[in-house]
């Protein structure tokens, strides 16, 4: 069986200026894999929950590599957690009253997004806070981090990973920093989903550089021809949509 598992955004959902939308053609295909007996997923730094929130209704995912590889779910008419990794309470409570103040903050768990500015209140479930220490002590999957350029976001990322070694992974996804519990990344979220769901062959698209994981952990990797040279040195194929990377994923031999 083959799996393929594609970044949401800027990969899957893409922008026209702000306007996020999906290319018919990448929904024909994604269904047209799904037909072929492939099963198709999404590997994305948010939630679940909030990946479902923007969806296009016209893709169903059979899988999910979410919150950074941190939460791996199945979609069987429900969705179940397969798999999850969870950041211990301390370091994240460290790492929010450092940066709260200068930076837009989301945290994440399996149901809830916890922010302390109105402007990360981007989700249906997103409760607002005062402060760090206002945090529930629950099972947190993953930080975001907004550092309001490419070149904060690099800086930024560097540090955290300096200081909370052992304990933390940051991942920079452009001005975005994506966080998660040490060792997890999207490579081994893709390399965990290959596991449980037996698959023979994976193949995984991503356009940023927190998807370099990712695209190291498929068989068969792809990123675009506008994405960053250390992508595209370190993908199989450059292209230029989702439907072009499934057609050479499936036409492809394992």
């Amino acid at each position: 069986m083959d799996i393929f598992a594609s970044d949401f955004d800027g990969t899957l959902r893409i922008y026209d200026g702000q306007r996020p939308y999906f290319r018919p053609e990448d929904i024909e295909a994604v269904r047209s894999f799904q037909n072929e007996g492939g099963l198709f997923g999404i590997c994305t730094g948010r939630p679940l929950f909030w990946m479902l929130e923007c969806l296009d209704p016209g893709i169903q995912p059979d899988f999910a590599v979410a919150s950074t590889g941190a939460l791996i779910s199945r979609y069987d008419g429900t969705w179940k957690t397969l798999y999850q990794r969870t950041i211990a309470y301390q370091p994240l409570l460290t790492l929010c009253r450092a940066l709260y103040r200068d930076y837009a903050i989301s945290v994440s768990d399996a149901q809830h997004m916890y922010v302390f500015n109105e402007e990360r209140m981007s989700s249906t479930r997103s409760i607002l806070l005062k402060d760090p220490d206002s945090l529930p002590d629950t099972e947190v999957t993953a930080v975001s981090v907004f550092a309001g350029n490419a070149e904060k976001a690099s800086v930024l990322t560097k540090q955290i990973n300096a200081q909370y070694a052992g304990s933390l992974s940051a991942y920079q996804n452009i001005d975005y920093i994506d966080i998660v519990a040490d060792g997890v990344s999207k490579g081994t979220g893709m390399a965990e989903a290959k596991r449980i769901l037996q698959a023979d062959r994976t193949g995984g698209i991503g356009d940023s550089f927190n998807d370099l994981p990712l695209l190291q952990a498929s068989d068969i990797s792809f990123t675009f021809r506008k994405s960053p040279a250390e992508l595209q040195s370190r993908a199989d194929y450059a292209i230029d949509s989702v439907a072009e990377a499934l057609q050479i994923f499936r036409n492809t031999e394992g």
